[in-house]
Formats: structure tokens, C-alpha cells, sequence
């Protein structure tokens, strides 16, 4: 295993500041993803890892030895870093076949071929495709061929696992089975894993922790469910929650060492924030709002706008007001556009933004519903 240290890394293409000044450290055994939007900044901080690009500025080590040195210009060729890469093409050689492609690096390396044989039947067995050792790359599934650049890359058994979006080529259902298969081998091999990816659910269930990337900087390092539940910004939080993520203006206003927020969703009391007035932003997620076809005490009439059946769950947009929200419901449910209904939430689920900085507020809100 290896940890790996980035300490003020900066990247420049064309004189144009792609990577600001990242700082990051990654942990022995980390599964570490990098999240964010196209053109961020994620993959080429993953190549400045691997070697294949040079960071202009800053420092890093993977344990305690340098690779990198910006000022310096000093660079540790990638063949020396003891890592491997699996990327979105599966890059396999064509003319050889699967235990060929499979046992190249180690060849290259110059291992004995007994113990080359040995390694290469032990990843074919961990990836479960023993019974493709004579086929050729042209003959196999896509996810086939996944498995087996990834069985490439984990047989020189390297400190570090490099993935650029590995999963982007498959279909819906072998990106799940490849997912619990990436889970599987992060446990069973415990090297240190850098993923990178633009899905978030991918990037949720896979990671022990999540750097965000927003234009070449990283917004937020935090564990899944952290980061899931208290977005550092609002353009994390609108990132993590995609489209259906419920984003409401409101009002602070001070009333007597306490502080209360009006908005299209009723009101919320809160301890007192600096300022005796701002705007802000409150984000509720559709999980997180309940539908109910009978009039409750605490609840805001709706009406429905659109259903959208999706089998285990169904999506609904309502109007509360002058505000189109979605809610989630779990299950086949039915909803008539245009019919009243009532919805409720726990206030204790709602984040809270400054509307000119963007920032979370960390605020304590009073009682749970509305």
C-alpha cells in the first residue's frame, strides 16, 4: 500500500491554469474518487499522479519519497512509481490473448515464467474469467474486456490502482456488476485506489472518500455520506443533488437573540447567524419530502405538476406556491396532474446557503417540521 501527498500542485496548458493549488492527502488503503464535472481538472490531476503529466508548481510524495517537484522540474518517471492504470478504453492488445494480455507486464518486468504463470491464473480466478484465457480481446463482451484490463492492471500486484472512468463504455447493468466487483477487490486486495468519475451515485457507493472538483480546484474531501449530506456550496450540492435537488430562496431575519427564514416553504427558526439580514438558500432533496393526499397540521398544499414512474420509485413534480419542487416516493405510486395534494419535511434535513458566497451555513435549526 501507499499513501500519496499533493502539496500546492499547479498545472499550466498553454499559459492558461488548468490545476490551482491542490492539496490533497490519500491515505494507505484509500479508495479516493475524483468527482466532478467534464473539464475540472480530475483526470489530468489522476495523469500528474501517474507520471504522464508535469505539474509547473508544488510537490508530491507518495509515502515519503518524492516524485514530483514543480520548482525543481524534477519529475520520477511513471515506470518507477509502482503503480498501474486502467483507463475508459480498455487498451488490451489485440493480436495476443487474454492470459497474454495478462502476463505482459509481468514479462516485462522480467519475472520468472513459473511464478508468471502462477500470478496470472491467481488474477484470472479473482476477476472470474478463467475460461477466457485463450480468447482474444475481439472476442469478448465489453465488460469482459473490462475485466480483464483491470486483471492486467492488479497482477503486478502495484501500491497503487490508477481507473479513469473504467466504466463509462458499459451498459447500466454491467456497470452495477462491475461496481460490486471493484468493491470486492479494493477489500480483498486493500490497495490504494484513485477512481475517476463524473457519475456521483458511482462515486457514493464505491469511495471510502470523495475529493469534488470544480474548475481545477477541489472543493470539498469528504467521506459519501458527509458529502451527501452537507454539501460544502451550493455548486457541490447542486452537482451531488443533479437536477431534482430542491433549490428555494429565502430571507433571514432577526427576532430577539434568535433568527427565522422565510421562504415559499414556510418559515424556520434558527440561532441567530451574524448578520441581522441576508439572503439565502435552502436545498432540500426529493428523498426527503413526504406526500400526503389528506390535509395534515404542518404540511403546504401542492399541486401535482408531472409523475414520472421509474419502477421501484416514482418522481413528482408539484407547485407549492410560485415554487416547482420534486419530491421521491419509494414504490409505484399514482398522482393525477392538477390534483391537490399536501407535502411535509423535517427542517432538520434542509441545508441552509449563503446566497452570495454560495457557502454552507452552519446553523442550528428549531424543531423538525414546518
Amino acid at each position: 500500500m501507499s499513501s500519496i501527498q499533493l502539496k500546492n500542485i499547479s498545472k499550466y496548458f498553454d499559459n492558461n491554469k488548468v490545476i490551482k493549488n491542490i492539496d490533497l492527502n490519500i491515505e494507505d488503503g484509500e479508495f479516493m474518487t475524483f468527482l466532478g464535472p467534464s473539464g475540472c481538472g480530475k483526470t489530468t490531476t489522476l495523469r500528474i499522479i501517474a507520471g504522464l503529466e508535469n505539474p509547473e508548481e508544488g510537490k508530491i510524495f507518495f509515502d515519503d519519497k518524492e516524485v514530483d517537484n514543480g520548482e525543481n522540474s524534477y519529475h520520477l518517471d511513471s515506470s518507477k512509481r509502482d503503480l498501474s492504470l486502467v483507463f475508459q478504453s480498455y487498451a488490451l492488445w489485440p493480436h495476443m490473448t487474454v492470459y497474454e494480455n495478462i502476463a505482459f507486464g509481468l514479462k516485462i518486468k522480467k519475472i520468472p515464467k513459473a511464478e508468471i504463470k502462477s500470478l496470472a491464473l491467481e488474477v484470472l480466478k479473482k476477476m472470474q474469467i478463467e475460461s477466457l484465457s485463450e480468447r482474444y480481446p475481439t472476442e469478448l463482451s465489453g465488460g469482459q474486456q473490462q475485466r480483464v484490463a483491470i486483471a492486467r492492471a492488479i497482477v503486478t500486484k502495484p501500491k497503487v490502482l490508477l481507473m479513469d472512468e473504467p466504466l463509462s463504455n458499459l451498459d447500466a447493468k454491467l456497470r452495477v456488476e462491475m461496481r460490486n466487483e471493484l468493491k470486492r477487490l479494493h477489500r480483498e486486495l486493500k490497495t490504494t485506489i484513485i477512481y475517476v468519475t463524473h457519475d456521483q451515485h458511482e462515486a457514493l457507493t464505491l469511495s471510502t472518500k470523495v475529493a469534488v472538483f470544480m474548475n481545477g480546484q477541489i472543493a470539498q474531501v469528504a467521506k459519501p455520506r458527509e458529502l451527501y449530506k452537507n454539501p460544502c456550496n451550493i455548486q457541490v450540492a447542486e452537482f451531488i443533488g443533479n437536477s431534482s435537488l430542491n433549490i428555494i430562496d429565502g430571507i433571514y431575519e432577526e427576532a430577539e437573540g434568535y433568527g427565522v427564514i422565510k421562504s415559499s416553504f414556510g418559515t424556520l427558526s434558527i440561532l441567530a447567524l451574524e448578520s441581522s439580514q441576508r439572503q439565502v438558500i435552502l436545498t432540500i432533496k426529493p428523498e426527503d419530502i413526504k406526500i400526503h393526499k389528506k390535509a395534515k397540521s404542518n404540511c403546504l398544499s401542492a399541486t401535482v405538476v408531472a409523475v414520472f414512474p421509474a419502477g421501484p420509485q416514482t418522481q413528482v413534480q408539484l407547485m407549492v406556491g410560485q415554487q416547482l419542487i420534486t419530491a421521491l416516493v419509494v414504490g409505484e405510486k399514482e398522482y393525477e396532474v392538477d390534483s391537490n395534494l399536501w407535502i411535509s419535511y423535517k427542517q432538520n434535513k434542509v441545508n441552509i446557503y449563503d446566497k452570495e458566497s454560495g457557502k454552507l451555513l452552519n446553523v442550528m435549526i428549531k424543531g423538525e417540521k414546518v
